[in-house]
């Protein structure tokens, strides 16, 4: 395991460290290879020597050190972070994603209706803005992930199915009732999937339930949250409408 230092406290912490080793190594030398009277003879010289030379070359070891942690936070992060919206990449949201709750999968819908009529920039500036309306609306303990494209994903961490039908409901509101890259595009709005995510169940299976809740969402008219239970989609929401089973 790599050595990791993140605060100056932590450079000065460890320049004491290789000091106070330092001094036990030249003591234990030197009272291995001297008599006991040379020893303490030569004792304040073996101390003056190591603070000359162990202090600074352990501060600046230390300055490496954490020039290097700096350095590896930043490449983790960008591994694990969709460099447009910095929300968690696919990868990174299924690696931390192993708790008790509710997966929502989330699709900006007529997503090519914007890219066509208004450019891929603005395109991209929409999925920014819905971003930050979605990581904003949950709780610090939430995950917010870019599933791929005009795809979002959400972990809500210990919630219900019912607190995560009312989340996921906030969330819809909340894009419905934005203005998206200032109002020029029009509105926007999202289709919602939800599922639970149930103790060792693993989140592949929960997404792939999000996923057909996301596509009844869509199929039922858009604009809209369903939730799939593990055996049914069921609509929540203002338009109160309910679809046939999807197979899980």
């Amino acid at each position: 395991m790599s050595m990791r230092i993140e605060t100056r406290q932590g450079v000065v912490v460890f320049g004491v460290t290789v000091t106070a080793i330092a001094l036990v190594i030249t003591h234990g030398i030197s009272w291995s290879l001297l008599s006991i009277a040379m020893f303490w003879q030569t004792f304040l010289l073996h101390n003056l020597i190591v603070f000359c030379i162990a202090p600074p070359v352990a501060l600046w070891g230390g300055f490496q050190i954490r020039k290097g942690t700096f350095a590896m936070n930043r490449l983790h992060y960008l591994i694990d972070h969709d460099h447009m919206t910095q929300l968690l990449s696919r990868r990174a949201f299924i690696q931390r994603a192993t708790e008790d709750g509710q997966v929502l999968l989330l699709d900006i819908d007529h997503f090519k209706r914007i890219n066509d009529g208004f450019g891929h920039l603005a395109g991209d500036r929409a999925i920014v803005d819905v971003s930050k309306l979605l990581t904003a609306a949950v709780g610090a303990t939430d995950l917010v992930g870019r599933f791929g494209g005009e795809e979002f994903i959400v972990f809500l961490n210990g919630a219900t199915v019912d607190q995560g039908a009312q989340i996921a409901e906030k969330l819809r509101a909340a894009v419905a009732n934005a203005r998206i890259c200032d109002g020029q595009i029009g509105p926007v709005t999202l289709s919602i999937g939800l599922t639970p995510q149930l103790p060792l169940q693993d989140i592949e299976t929960s997404i792939r339930r999000a996923d057909d809740a996301l596509y009844a969402a869509k199929g039922a008219g858009r604009n809209r949250v369903c939730i799939h239970d593990g055996q049914s989609v069921a609509f929540c929401g203002e338009k109160g409408f309910a679809i046939r089973a999807v197979s899980s």
